[in-house]
């Protein structure tokens, strides 16, 4: 009995030790962020200069504009423009108002106030053991979140939006949860394929629910074809550019299957001509056996309120392995879902080797001991796994995801 006490304590031990270093590297990024509030977040800059150009008569989406503004106001190595919506563009107006250094604070005020949520969120919502949870938001997949944090994206809002969504349906509140999935699709619109998880348990009802939460959807993104179709279209112009099928590769830094693909076409597997055809077919695969798999978890199951969890995480990481745009920020999405598949693997060879990968930094690798620049092509197919290292951790984690649900089922745990 002793023996068993003293085991028990010294795990408990360690995942108060694990979860102290993991909050302790979260503060030290914040930190890094907010001792300087001419700190280069390129997206929030643009987030505040896109409205406050706009306020003037200025293109939003000009990246000149935005050059001229950020040497004005004495910023330093400013690159980006605006790229959403008009309606996220007047959306974002607020925070223009307010003088760009108290704006840079209540941005990363709400960063962290999100970061706490989704923190909280994947122990609650997802059940996830905080020892988990916390170092895979931490530091996995390349520290994704930490680039967040520098960049001042979104996505830690769109976490928020959608792991309250997930809480709403386990209370089964589909209503109630497709109000945060439209906030959410509407500030980024690969998010649209997730508003799936409220049309289970499949009836009419939910269906009609879902149909029309995507009919608004539509509605807010085109909006501004009514009241702004100037900007509207530019805005639409940029979007198409962002995610052309006949591009040439680019850096590991869009860690997309559709670079992938742009790798292997210009190698001359086939033709750029056919990219378009190639992604959908992989697309249709992935999407395929998650359907096989995961469809029949919908009917008739014992426990809904343990089954979103389950099609939370599957439907994440899918989403990163088919978006024709992964930036390096965008697979923080995946970090829930990871730390919801990884405490679940039974098996522990396969739960630590797929833990080293997810907590393994290729990017950083590459800068700090190689010297290799982030935004740096690869310079053969060779490389694509260790270049690519995100793609493949969350293609594993999927996989295991997948294994989890036929287990859950087959056991009568779902």
């Amino acid at each position: 009995m002793n023996a068993a006490v003293q085991a028990i304590r010294e795990a408990r031990a360690w995942q108060l030790a694990i979860g102290a270093v993991s909050l302790l590297a979260l503060g030290v990024q914040i930190y890094l962020v907010a001792r300087d509030w001419t700190f280069y977040q390129y997206d929030f800059r643009a987030y505040y200069s896109g409205p406050f150009l706009r306020s003037i008569g200025e293109d939003p989406y000009s990246v000149i504009a935005h050059l001229a503004w950020a040497e004005s106001e004495g910023l330093h190595d400013h690159a980006l423009a605006f790229v959403y919506s008009p309606l996220i563009l007047f959306a974002f107006s607020p925070l223009a108002m307010l003088p760009y250094p108290v704006a840079f604070g209540v941005w990363l005020g709400l960063q962290v106030l999100a970061l706490a949520y989704v923190c909280i969120a994947t122990v609650r919502v997802l059940d996830v053991p905080a020892h988990w949870a916390l170092p895979c938001l931490a530091f996995g997949l390349n520290g994704t979140l930490a680039a967040v944090l520098r960049s001042g994206q979104v996505t830690l809002i769109i976490l928020v939006l959608m792991l309250s969504a997930v809480a709403l349906l386990k209370r089964r509140s589909t209503g109630g949860a497709l109000i945060p999935m439209v906030v959410a699709a509407t500030l980024k619109i690969w998010v649209v394929p997730l508003l799936a998880l409220a049309a289970v348990p499949f009836s009419t009802r939910r269906i009609l629910l879902v149909a029309a939460a995507f009919g608004i959807i539509v509605v807010l993104t085109l909006s501004g074809t009514l009241f702004a179709p100037e900007l509207q279209a530019r805005y639409q112009e940029i979007v198409g550019e962002m995610v052309a099928f006949d591009r040439a590769p680019v850096s590991p830094y869009d860690q997309s299957i559709l670079n992938i693909l742009a790798y292997v076409s210009d190698a001359g597997a086939f033709p750029t001509a056919v990219m378009r055809t190639v992604w959908l077919a992989v697309c249709a695969g992935l999407v395929g056996i998650t359907a096989i798999v995961c469809l029949p978890l919908t009917m008739g199951t014992r426990d809904p309120a343990r089954l979103y969890p389950l099609l939370f995480s599957v439907a994440c990481l899918l989403l990163l392995l088919i978006v024709p745009r992964a930036i390096h920020y965008q697979w923080t999405i995946a970090l829930p879902a990871a730390a919801y598949v990884l405490c679940r693997i039974r098996t522990p060879a396969i739960r630590g080797l797929l833990t080293a990968m997810l907590l393994i930094p290729p990017l950083y690798v590459n800068r700090y001991l190689f010297g290799i620049s982030t935004d740096a092509r690869l310079e053969t197919l060779l490389l694509l796994p260790w270049g690519f290292w995100s793609y493949l951790t969350v293609s594993l984690l999927w996989v295991a995801c997948l294994g989890i649900a036929r287990r859950d089922r087959r056991d009568g745990l779902l």
